[in-house]
């Protein structure tokens, strides 16, 4: 395609410039030659990796996160992708000063990571070492030997959640007002979506001609941004609230919206008058993203109180809190694939079922196999195979160690949610569940939360801990936990300390820096993170005991959809 359109510039007689993000990849310049346009074009790189979807978020915006390129086809390009990201940002603002994650491709991307900077250091004593023969050169030799100082002063942690040592949650309905957009409407990469356009453009109520407009709206799509103003805080409000509490919210700033136009006829003098024009613009703007988020919020009530969704979302809790026989849910699921639901859905849940219960019996695996391809297709015996590969749908094995209900009970995945209650806890995001991947950033960031203070026997007297870790970093007092996960513990602390002068001089340089009252930890979720995932980390964030700031970075935004999506033939 970009082939074609460089053609037909050139054609023109015009200077043809392309511009490729954020590196070029190897195979580019050979289909340009293949398309005999190469000779005619000049090719650039823009190194742009991180972007800013919110003002805590960060992402590289790949596909889907990357998730099929990772984990289906073992490609590695992601995790380089991420590497040369994060080494940007320690080029710019210092080496972080501890490296944790979880997971074998996390453990890839922290090697990487230290790779990029013993490569660094090489090549500036390699610089230190020409310039001394040929003069000395200060800033070079400063670099190099004092590259160390300056570790932990801005970015002092990074933790890297591995998709795969959480495939769980993502799988899951969230419950979040923008993870339920997500759900039935899909947000792209840019932060738009598609929605009907009677929600974004409704037609004017008078006149019968109108009300015939209605229904010709109804069936055509317009896309849209959820929050269409960088002032307004609405959508900012509601987006990562559990949309049981979405209508209160709604309410509150109708009913506020509707005391500030009161204010209009309390205006008496020329000075009040001028103060309410002046508010005007923002009064409207709030008015109409209040009409616009309650016709979407109605849309998805709807939805919401259909009788499959209520199925669906019964089989997931029932499975997740262990609370419902497996004959019956099968049963469910079995009725489900009778009345052609959503195979996404139905795939979903089987995979659900498969991760909170170590697979599925092979007998009962074969009969919903059969079931589905008859009523679906049989090119689904690809995706079934698929599947299997990404450690989603699988039969039952002795071979294979089921440990979520261990992790179930040790980090307290269902609690108690109870709807039209402010949250206290991060399950509020899937109603009653808390992500695991999420779990696993407070026992870095927040081990007060989820690490409970135990008792063990030593030299016969009773030791109590639970203080000792609960100011340190890193994954202490996780060790257990971190066994019944899968994947290698990355825990690497950058910073050296062993060179006295390097201490002096970091405190000289530092003492009459601003002090920042809390560090920063970037969290990174490598191969997608979904919005209810990044509500629950923003609600960690929120937490007034937490002491540091948290920056969320993805490889990009994912959901259960895409991750069946991915696997479907």
């Amino acid at each position: 395609m970009v082939a074609e359109n460089a053609k037909t510039l050139v054609g023109r007689g015009l200077d043809v410039h392309l511009l490729l993000a954020p590196e070029k990849s190897l195979c580019f310049p050979q289909a340009m030659e293949e398309n005999e346009v190469l000779g005619d074009v000049v090719i650039h790189t823009w190194p742009v990796y991180l972007l800013p979807l919110e003002k805590d978020v960060l992402s590289l915006n790949v596909p889907n996160g990357g998730f099929g390129d990772t984990y289906l086809d073992e490609l590695t390009t992601t995790i380089h992708l991420s590497a040369d990201a994060i080494q940007k940002l320690q080029n710019e603002y210092g080496l972080i000063n501890r490296i944790t994650g979880k997971g074998e491709e996390a453990a890839k991307l922290a090697e990487i990571l230290l790779r990029k900077r013993d490569e660094q250091r090489t090549d500036l004593a390699e610089r230190a070492s020409s310039t001394s023969s040929k003069g000395n050169d200060p800033q070079t030799t400063f670099e190099y030997k004092y590259s160390n100082v300056f570790v932990g002063n801005t970015i002092d942690q990074l933790v890297i959640i591995d998709r795969q040592t959480d495939m769980l949650t993502p799988l899951l309905t969230q419950l979040t007002y923008q993870g339920l957009v997500d759900e039935f409407y899909t947000i792209s990469d840019s932060g738009q979506v598609e929605l009907p356009a009677s929600l974004v453009d409704p037609p004017k109520k008078s006149g019968s001609s109108n009300g015939n407009s209605t229904s010709a709206l109804g069936s055509e799509m317009k896309k849209t941004a959820l929050g269409t103003n960088e002032k307004e805080d609405l959508f900012g409000l509601i987006r990562d609230t559990n949309f049981s509490l979405v209508g209160q919210t709604l309410n509150k700033v109708a009913r506020q919206l509707q005391t500030d136009y009161q204010q209009r006829h309390e205006a008496k003098t020329v000075s009040q008058i001028k103060d309410f024009v002046g508010r005007l613009g923002g009064l409207q703007t709030i008015h109409h993203s209040l009409r616009f988020h309650t016709s979407l919020a109605e849309d998805l009530m709807g939805k919401v109180q259909g009788e499959e969704f209520n199925v669906w979302l019964e089989i997931q809790q029932n499975l997740l809190a262990d609370t419902m026989d497996l004959s019956t849910i099968h049963s469910m699921i079995e009725d489900l694939i009778g009345r052609a639901s959503s195979l996404t859905m139905v795939l979903r849940l089987l995979a659900i079922e498969c991760l909170c219960n170590g697979g599925i019996k092979q007998k009962e695996l074969q009969f919903v196999k059969r079931e589905i391809l008859q009523t679906y297709g049989y090119q689904h015996i690809i995706t079934f195979n698929r599947l299997e590969k990404l450690g989603l749908v699988y039969p039952r094995s002795p071979h294979i160690t089921n440990n979520y209900p261990s992790l179930r009970k040790q980090l307290s995945l269902i609690t108690e949610q109870q709807e039209n209650v402010e949250p206290t806890d991060i399950a509020f995001a899937y109603s009653g569940y808390a992500p695991l991947s999420v779990r696993l950033v407070q026992c870095v960031v927040d081990k007060t939360s989820v690490l409970k203070s135990r008792r063990y026997q030593s030299s016969g007297q009773s030791v109590a801990y639970g203080s000792s870790y609960v100011g340190s970093g890193g994954w202490k007092g996780a060790e257990d936990t971190l066994k019944l996960i899968p994947g290698a513990t990355v825990d690497e602390i950058q910073r050296s300390d062993s060179h006295v002068r390097e201490g002096k001089l970091r405190n000289i340089l530092t003492r009459n820096a601003p002090s920042a009252d809390k560090s920063t930890t970037i969290v990174f979720y490598l191969g997608g993170i979904t919005y209810a995932e990044i509500a629950a980390l923003r609600y960690i964030a929120s937490k007034p005991n937490l002491n540091t700031n948290l920056i969320i970075a993805t490889s990009g935004i994912i959901s259960g959809q895409k991750i069946i999506n991915t696997a479907s033939a």
